[in-house]
Formats: C-alpha cells, structure tokens, sequence
C-alpha cells in the first residue's frame, strides 16, 4: 500500500562502503519515492470544483439546470428562421425539455428518499426514548 507522499522517507543517501547491489536497491527505493511523489501531485484535487464548472470551452455556464436550459432556449431563437433551422431547434427543444423533466423526477426521488430516512430515523428515534 503506497503512503501519502507527506508520510514517505526522504530519500536514502549515499553510504560509503556500501556494494553495488546495495546502492541499486537504495537507488530504486529513491526513484520509487519519486514516481510516487509525481503521481500524488497529478492527482491533486482541486479545492473549489465548483469554479471548474464555470465554463465549458469559451462558453459560460450556470450552477442550475433550469438557468442553463432557458439559456439555451433562447440561444436557439437567435438561429435563422428557415425551415432547415426550425427542425434543428425543435429537436434540440423537444431534448432539453425532456432533460429539465428528468430532472425534476430525479429530484423528487431524492427529496422522497430523504424524506423517508428521516421519517423513520425520527420514528426510530421516538421508539428508542424513554
């Protein structure tokens, strides 16, 4: 099991006298320590990933569904009004409003789970009381 790199050793240094079997294994041990030091600073998480949402490409984006679907609504009214883009938007149109429906029911599943857990952790609760 590999330990955060705050809790590996420094690397080993050189001992005089040592063979040279000794000096590849402390040689490996040191390179080891280094990859692994390497692969921590790559996996490194972001503190506020909310600010990674902020933009998708050059384009802005908002924190709720229902503000990034109005957005795209009315981006879609500014296309040309030909027949060729009418077909567009209203695909586009029919995708986005069944996404916000998802959505919602997703939501209400949620809400309806947590609200039974805390139905029966009061019920719990008031079952256990003296």
């Amino acid at each position: 099991m590999r330990r955060p790199s705050s809790q590996l050793s420094n690397d080993e240094p050189v001992v005089d006298g040592e063979i040279d079997e000794q000096r590849q294994q402390r040689e490996q041990r040191n390179t080891d320590r280094a990859k692994q030091r390497v692969d921590e600073e790559r996996q490194l998480i972001p503190n506020n990933l909310g600010d990674a949402f902020d933009m998708v490409g050059n384009h802005q984006v908002y924190k709720t569904p229902s503000t990034n679907v109005a957005v795209a609504m009315a981006n879609l009214d500014r296309l040309p009004d030909t027949p060729e883009y009418q077909d567009i938007r209203s695909n586009i149109r029919a995708h986005l409003i069944t996404a916000m429906g998802q959505t919602a029911t997703l939501l209400k599943r949620v809400q309806a789970v947590s609200y039974t857990e805390v139905s029966s952790d009061q019920t719990h609760c008031s079952q256990t009381s003296p």
